[in-house]
């Protein structure tokens, strides 16, 4: 396991009880500069996607209709996000 995403869970209680747990083995960032929060979405860039994930874990996949070209660039694990707030869009490089 090398990218996934996971959830670490403390309870108010007793933080000494914490909990993690993965959500998704297969879906994971590779590109740290590529982690942008949005409204109320996180967007990363995954091996095979660009992904956007909500508070309560769901997952979107949002490089379908250029998935081939994405997939096919070599240095996925430089790639950078940045969030035009005015245009509501996300800029990926």
């Amino acid at each position: 396991m090398q990218y996934g995403i996971h959830v670490l869970t403390v309870p108010n209680y007793d933080p000494t009880r914490w909990k993690l747990e993965e959500s998704y083995e297969t879906v994971g960032c590779v590109a740290p500069k590529s982690l942008v929060k949005a409204e109320n979405m996180l967007f990363f860039a995954g091996t095979d996607n660009i992904y956007g994930l909500t508070a309560n874990l769901q997952i979107f996949e949002l490089a379908d209709s250029f998935k081939s070209d994405y997939v096919a660039l070599s240095n996925l694990d430089e790639s950078r996000f940045i969030v035009d707030v005015k245009k509501k869009r996300l800029i990926c490089k």
